[in-house]
């Protein structure tokens, strides 16, 4: 009986084996090389979304990606996946290049591009939190940041202060406080504000006790100071004003001075600029979607 059960089972999975490779191999209408066929199969057995798998993959035979492109861009899903990160950026930066007919190798560098950028803003998320849905905005919130300029190394310098900050905070306060001082992060750097000067903000409003709501305040306050002052001006007079007690959104009405007379202005960037990129926008790049345009909102 165990054995009738199990040959059972067997026939069972073999059928269905044979099912979804008649599925895949229909979907390429014949056009995909073995190795391709077997690379696509193995991320859908990996549980990747099998609709988005078959779909960049066609679209990549479709736009005359050479098999080891594409076995690449296969490397670059599964790697994420193992990581923990999502796979819709990296599918949607490659959509995006076929979209602009940017040449396959450089799609594939594009995407190797977010993936590691991703892979670096998890890690920094779960030293924060361990909450899936805590832990994927605030990956996003982080990577939306590197993308816009922000490094790695000032992202470490960010999160070091918020578990300072957060000790003695509860959980709900804690998550708050960090997504709000990630988004600011986000649009000084989308705005144009060096790294440094960035982190300088932030961690000063931390070091001086900004709750959440304060945090969005300053940030709401510096988008509409931006628009009539160079931002990395602006980010150095906002870090002094912190330090001479500006705390926003909370009973003091003191003003931002926004003229700069007693900042230098060399080294400041044009107003509305934007922080740098992992993704050069050369020749055939297709770059980073949602980089350097503006802040994009405050959500």
């Amino acid at each position: 009986m165990m054995k009738k059960n199990w040959i059972i089972t067997f026939f069972i999975f073999f059928s269905a084996s044979i099912a979804a490779a008649d599925e895949i191999e229909q979907a390429f209408s014949g056009s995909a090389p073995q190795e391709v066929v077997e690379s696509t199969r193995q991320l859908i057995q990996s549980d990747i979304n099998r609709t988005r798998a078959i779909d960049v993959t066609r679209a990549m035979l479709q736009n005359r990606f050479k098999a080891q492109q594409i076995l690449k861009a296969h490397k670059v899903m599964m790697s994420a996946y193992q990581q923990g990160v999502p796979l819709e950026p990296i599918i949607s930066k490659a959509f995006e290049g076929m979209s602009k007919q940017v040449q396959p190798e450089n799609i594939v560098r594009a995407m190797e591009r977010v993936q590691a950028r991703y892979a670096s803003a998890y890690r920094q998320a779960r030293r924060l939190t361990d909450q899936k849905t805590h832990l994927n905005q605030m990956g996003h919130i982080i990577a939306a940041g590197m993308s816009a300029g922000m490094n790695e190394k000032s992202i470490e310098m960010i999160v070091h202060e918020l578990q300072q900050r957060s000790r003695e905070m509860k959980t709900d306060q804690r998550i708050a406080l960090a997504l709000e001082t990630f988004k600011t992060a986000r649009d000084m750097a989308r705005l144009g504000v060096s790294s440094p000067q960035t982190v300088s903000v932030v961690n000063t409003a931390l070091q001086h006790q900004f709750s959440a709501p304060q945090m969005q305040a300053m940030r709401d306050s510096f988008l509409k100071d931006s628009r009539t002052t160079v931002s990395q001006r602006l980010a150095k007079n906002y870090a002094i004003a912190i330090q001479q007690g500006k705390s926003f959104g909370g009973s003091d009405s003191g003003q931002i001075d926004t003229t700069g007379k007693s900042e230098g202005s060399s080294g400041d960037g044009g107003p509305g600029g934007g922080g740098g990129s992992d993704d050069p926008g050369g020749p055939g790049d297709p770059g980073d979607s949602g980089g350097r345009g503006g802040p994009g909102g405050n959500h």
